[in-house]
């Protein structure tokens, strides 16, 4: 599996027809031992199918279902889950501004994606840069094929063990409502490179080894007292003298303290 890169990339046009794929076109190019890049796989019910080190590279996924509940033999409720692991996200489209109530939101609930590669190649600050300047200049506002965000992402009690996550914003703010969710979900060992957190909550989520390199932004993220040793090991910068100084505060101040205080970080 191809790893992100780290350097800038053109945002995927807004003309650029996908071509559309059906559940059994998908399953027959996974037989194949094809990938799934660069296709339309909106709103796709993929749900028990082996996806295992299949890249998805530049599809569009929004609405995608890989969870699904269904009544078996006596009315007893079967789960169907999904096997992500391995599977790369390289500039796959997921955000969604809004949600339809008849939509299914499955998405990546109980999902298997160990060692899974999510994100963009674009740098988030760079994208953050260039939608000041269209807003300003242009009067324009980014749209859902733009956004470089994980809005409405769902990652509930999905196993996220070793994956990797770059140049993301999650969506979390103060008013809430289109963050990503990892409610009992597992990022034990995961790496969030240059992402935005702020304001995602992961009180309810293992973070055991979790590692979060020069973050975008912390504001509002919320942990458990029991999770600070966790956290304040996880957040790392590559810039040295920027290092040494939140190592020091650490040190000098507590870690609780510099979550708090420092990192505006909500401890329950």
């Amino acid at each position: 599996m191809n790893s992100i890169e780290s350097g800038p990339k053109p945002p995927q046009s807004e003309t650029l027809k996908l071509q559309k794929l059906s559940r059994q076109e998908v399953e027959y190019r996974i037989k194949q031992g094809e990938n799934l890049e660069n296709f339309d796989l909106q709103n796709l019910d993929l749900a028990g199918l082996n996806f295992e080190g299949i890249s998805f590279r530049g599809s569009d996924v929004r609405g995608v279902i890989f969870f699904r509940q269904t009544k078996g033999a006596n009315n007893e409720v079967e789960k169907i889950t999904t096997n992500l692991k391995n599977t790369d996200w390289t500039d796959a489209l997921f955000a969604r501004f809004d949600l339809n109530e008849q939509e299914n939101e499955g998405n990546f609930i109980k999902v298997d994606a160990q060692g899974a590669t999510f994100g963009f190649t674009e740098s988030l600050a760079a994208r953050r840069e260039r939608h000041n300047i269209e807003r300003q200049e242009k009067k324009k506002t980014p749209t859902e094929k733009d956004s470089g965000a994980y809005l409405n992402f769902i990652g509930s009690s999905g196993n996220f063990e070793n994956t990797k996550w770059m140049n993301i914003d999650f969506g979390g703010d103060k008013e809430g409502g289109y963050e990503a969710i990892f409610f009992d979900a597992d990022l034990s060992n995961a790496l969030f490179t240059n992402c935005d957190l702020s304001y995602i909550e992961f009180s309810e989520t293992k973070i055991d080894g979790l590692k979060i390199k020069d973050p975008h932004g912390l504001e509002g993220l919320i942990i458990k007292e029991n999770q600070i040793s966790s956290l304040i090991q996880a957040i790392e910068y590559t810039d040295s003298q920027k290092q040494a100084k939140f190592l020091a505060e650490v040190k000098n101040n507590g870690p609780k303290k510099i979550l708090e205080e420092f990192l505006h970080i909500k401890i329950i």
